[in-house]
């Protein structure tokens, strides 16, 4: 009875419950700390954490065993909150641009969100996103700040970053015009664009595009900005093929329409007057 009444004794003591209450809370601590290794690296040998920068952001990756980056996933959100599956040959995609300089931009790429309120790679300018169709695979998201910075730097990324094939999703916020040249526009024009020509202060625009496409993508959408406010929010959910076919070229003069839009503007503002000069110089 005497030993009974030790071993009574010993489990109904404080002692015991908290060291019980410590075991579960270690076992709690590593299985989530397993749980979030896995979510966001697939990868159980993923190795050191590496830095990458560009001109507005700073972001955390990790390396796989091959030392390719991985893009951070922040949210997942099954088939990107379309209501209809795509099709085999296609994948979902959600992209917002936001109200205004405050209403953070996202992008969901086949159920991740690899930009999405203030934790994001997106941000003031031209934010881009680049998939590769044969292995699914989200190789780069990137922001070029076109407001503050000369837009050649995203020259030369367009120029080096892309294959044949690679699917591309461009997309503005806040303000993306105000020193996006005259170069890089024909550059977007070459890769499919039909309405970059046309952006100006405030405007919001998307292009979902495809290295090599023959003549315009038929995935582009712009609003217009008007007194000085910001254009209509593009908040939009597509099935986006793997091999996106252009539509034929129209011509369409948009150097008049924006030098016309330039010499009726009652609305001179500094931004202005750098986006009008610019038209005139070319």
């Amino acid at each position: 009875m005497r030993k009974d009444d030790s071993i009574c004794d010993t489990l109904s003591s404080p002692l015991f419950r908290i060291i019980i209450c410590v075991v579960i809370v270690v076992v709690i601590l590593i299985y989530k700390s397993d749980y979030f290794h896995y979510f966001h690296s697939k990868n159980e040998k993923s190795s050191r954490l590496i830095i990458k920068t560009s001109w507005n952001y700073s972001k955390m990756l990790y390396e796989d065993d091959e030392g390719k980056p991985q893009i951070e996933v922040i949210e997942i959100l099954p088939n990107c909150g379309l209501q209809t599956i795509c099709s085999e040959n296609a994948f979902p995609v959600h992209i917002y641009t936001g109200k205004n300089k405050t209403d953070f931009p996202k992008l969901c790429i086949m159920g991740k969100y690899v930009m999405s309120f203030n934790r994001t790679l997106g941000g003031r300018g031209i934010n881009v996103a680049v998939i590769e169709p044969k292995t699914y695979t989200i190789l780069a998201v990137n922001n070029f700040d076109t407001y503050e910075y000369n837009s050649s730097n995203l020259d030369v990324w367009l120029q080096n970053m892309f294959k044949i094939g690679h699917i591309i999703i461009f997309f503005t916020f806040d303000e993306a015009s105000k020193k996006l040249t005259k170069n890089t526009r024909n550059m977007l024009y070459k890769m499919g664009s039909g309405k970059i020509q046309d952006l100006r202060y405030r405007c919001q625009w998307y292009l979902v595009t495809q290295m090599g496409i023959q003549g315009i993508s038929p995935y582009e959408k712009i609003t217009y900005s008007h007194k000085n406010n910001w254009a209509e929010v593009l908040d939009e959910r597509l099935c986006v093929p793997f091999h996106i076919t252009g539509s034929p070229i129209l011509v369409d003069d948009l150097t008049n329409n924006q030098q016309s839009f330039c010499s009726n503007t009652s609305l001179w503002t500094e931004e202005l007057s750098e986006f009008c000069n610019e038209s005139n110089k070319h």
